[in-house]
């Protein structure tokens, strides 16, 4: 788990700034410029992942947005707690732009979000979640965008680390692991076009 900084035992995890950095430039290369960033406040993973989205955006001149909800292992949340600060959020920015989320959970809300506030995905707003599971990315509608975590590279480690732990010997404490592919799906299949002329041109020829 990536939840707290610091782990007591040794841990197999995924490289959280990769994942960001990654999803940064593939939605940067389907033409938006616009960005935004949806997190959970004081989780590690979360602050990981926002910060490679952020630094790699920022590296081609363009801000993040960032929005942090609040966090629930201390409390049980409704199931649309944070949703009316989620639309204000939504509604702040301009159209078209791209929202990445610190999990796929927090890909859902946004589409429902968008729903309630009628901005169509993915021509004015880009949703990507990250885990890819399976279960929340094709009950979303449109399905949800995600970056695989690689699951049968981790769970190899994992079992590979839990065996040398039982036979005694050291293992590192923090084991990091490359994220998998982006999963495309329709939350995101589209190419921003933002110049006017050429934009007409396009959905001429569509």
């Amino acid at each position: 788990s990536g939840f707290l900084k610091d782990a007591k035992f040794p841990r197999v995890r995924n490289d959280y700034s990769e994942i960001g950095r990654r999803a940064a430039e593939f939605l940067y290369k389907r033409g938006f410029r616009r960005f935004g960033f949806y997190g959970v406040e004081h989780v590690w993973y979360s602050e990981l992942i926002e910060k490679g989205f952020h630094d790699a955006l920022q590296q081609q001149g363009y801000p993040v947005e960032i929005l942090r909800s609040m966090r629930s292992e201390n409390q049980p949340l409704h199931w649309n707690s944070g949703l009316d600060e989620l639309e204000q959020w939504l509604q702040s920015m301009q159209p078209p732009f791209a929202v990445m989320t610190s999990h796929d959970p927090r890909g859902a809300m946004v589409i429902r979000a968008c729903e309630r506030l009628h901005l169509k995905i993915p021509e004015q707003v880009a949703v990507l979640g990250v885990n890819d599971d399976a279960v929340t990315c094709e009950s979303c509608h449109p399905p949800l965008s995600s970056v695989d975590r690689n699951s049968q590279a981790l769970g190899y480690r994992v079992a590979e680390t839990l065996d040398l732990l039982i036979h005694g010997k050291e293992v590192p404490q923090d084991i990091v692991i490359p994220p998998g592919e982006i999963r495309d799906r329709e939350s995101t299949q589209t190419l921003v076009i933002e110049h006017p002329a050429l934009a007409k041109a396009v959905a001429y020829t569509q």
